[in-house]
């Protein structure tokens, strides 16, 4: 704005007036694209869970682009997910549990979900297992339980969340 009215009061060039190189407007762009940081997430939710199950859950993968506006929607891999035992070869666990993942339904644009390889088929329609203990996620892979993310348990409300976040720039 300053430019253009120095520019229109004296019809002189400005180059004088500025120091330092201009950008261009392209490289502008590329600058505040190059700026926008990718978040993808695993996340669960479970209701009135104990050591014998859970009423319900549901968990997915989300993708939001967050820059200097704000935060914005980009992909979901969502799901229902349902009680099938208690799993009790988890030593680290307080409760675990094999579930089953209903099917998945997909919000946005799945693009933005495979900037982190995750895809479609990689979640929903399937059995897995899900553990808690000491503020981590468990999940069983290959016979072996394993932590990832951050869980907490809310013992007055009964619910269990867990999350873990990747993050990456584009």
């Amino acid at each position: 704005m300053i430019v253009f009215w120095l520019w229109s009061c004296g019809g002189e060039s400005v180059d004088g007036w500025i120091s330092g190189e201009l950008t261009d407007r392209d490289s502008i762009i590329e600058y505040q694209e190059e700026q926008s940081l990718y978040i993808g997430g695993l996340f669960g939710e479970f209701s009135v869970v104990s050591e014998q199950g859970f009423s319900s859950g549901r968990g997915g993968f989300t993708v939001l682009k967050m820059d200097e506006t704000g935060e914005e929607f980009l992909c979901g891999l969502n799901y229902e997910i349902d009680f099938v035992a208690v799993a009790e070869d988890c030593s680290a666990c307080t409760f675990a549990f094999e579930v089953y993942e209903q099917e998945v339904q997909q919000q946005g644009e799945e693009e933005y979900c495979a900037l982190f390889g995750v895809s479609e088929s990689d979640y929903g329609s399937r059995y897995s297992f899900i553990g808690y203990g000491g503020n981590q996620a468990y999940t069983k892979q290959n016979g072996e339980w394993i932590a990832f993310g951050v869980a907490e348990y809310r013992d007055a409300t009964q619910e269990f969340m867990f999350h873990e976040v990747q993050e990456t720039q584009q």
